[in-house]
């Protein structure tokens, strides 16, 4: 399994989600290929892969003879069967697109060696739809990480009964080893978690724009100064959790008729036409000027490790979750 000295790792498709797992695979110090069907976009990534580094020895205090090791982790391939061949674990990148995912699988299937893990980054497609039938199955696995994972540790892994136990086991103890928090989805939705509550409050946030309940800079600004600043310490319920001296109890007995309300006001018929996408974006506030989008990527970036860090040097000892690997 990955972990011991030499050990390799691939990363098939190198866009936004995949590159991040590069930068988390060499931080980790693990021997990276990658290989991406768009040679621009491989090259890309290698170049994205040196800029973040020279930001972490900016921002961050990387010693610059640790980022030069860690970039020269990285080998770019120039087929699939040459970024797999050998390694003990693969993370696919490629669009979340079944056809095209199934393709890929179905080459992995051929390709790569008895017993390689085989991740995939799907959020809405289910592992039989990826792999079905194939040879390789029993070592499938959806590991799908939060955008993006070499900022946000959060990485969501699903596995049904065809399964291997082991391959369970051993994905779960190589994300902890290069740096990330895997979690069990123990059944099966479209979307996992993190998608889900994202789909659901940005369908909300969209709909107050629709309805003029408030504009975009007003809900914006209670997420980021609101809502957000709670939530980067618990979830929703957790946070509810304090608003009564007697917890979650008292606060959702107390609010049942609020929450119902609520929730019954949510079943609204709103879809995503081209007008109220030109409405949203529209309302957005643009950057300000000379602020690329990837100048707005790494303030992201370098503000929650800030957050991170914060977390970490003042823990809440007992978050009374255990987690486990199982379904």
């Amino acid at each position: 399994m990955p972990g011991g000295r030499g050990r390799v790792v691939a990363v098939v498709g190198t866009g936004t989600i995949g590159r991040s797992w590069i930068r988390v695979f060499t931080r980790g110090g693990y021997e990276t290929r990658a290989w991406d069907p768009d040679p621009e976009k491989l090259q890309d990534a290698a170049t994205w892969l040196k800029a973040d580094l020279k930001l972490a020895r900016k921002r961050q205090g990387l010693r610059k003879a640790v980022a030069k090791s860690q970039r020269e982790l990285l080998t770019l391939c120039d087929s699939l069967e040459e970024v797999v061949s050998g390694v003990s674990y693969v993370q696919e990148c490629g669009p979340e697109d079944q056809g095209i995912k199934r393709e890929i699988f179905s080459a992995l299937d051929t390709m790569a060696g008895e017993g390689t893990i085989l991740a995939s980054s799907a959020a809405t497609i289910g592992l039989d739809a990826l792999t079905g039938g194939l040879r390789c199955r029993p070592y499938c696995i959806i590991a799908h990480p939060l955008n993006a994972p070499h900022v946000v540790p959060v990485v969501e892994v699903f596995a049904d009964s065809e399964t291997d136990k082991a391959v369970i086991r051993r994905t779960f103890r190589f994300l902890r080893r290069v740096g990330l928090l895997p979690i069990a989805v123990r059944h099966y939705q479209p979307g996992l978690i993190a998608s889900r509550l994202e789909a659901a409050l940005v369908r909300e946030a969209i709909d107050l724009v629709r309805t003029g309940t408030a504009d975009l800079a007003a809900i914006e600004t209670v997420m980021a100064d609101g809502l957000g600043l709670c939530w980067a310490l618990q979830g929703p319920v957790g946070t509810v959790s304090l608003k009564a001296d007697g917890g979650v109890r008292e606060h959702l007995a107390r609010y049942a008729s609020t929450y119902e309300g609520i929730w019954d006001d949510l079943k609204t018929d709103l879809r995503l036409t081209p007008e109220l996408i030109d409405q949203v974006a529209q309302a957005l506030d643009p950057l300000p000027t000379g602020v690329t989008p990837e100048d707005h990527r790494a303030w992201r970036d370098d503000l929650v490790d800030r957050v991170r860090r914060a977390k970490a040097a003042h823990p809440l000892e007992g978050d009374g979750f255990e987690e486990n690997e199982g379904q």
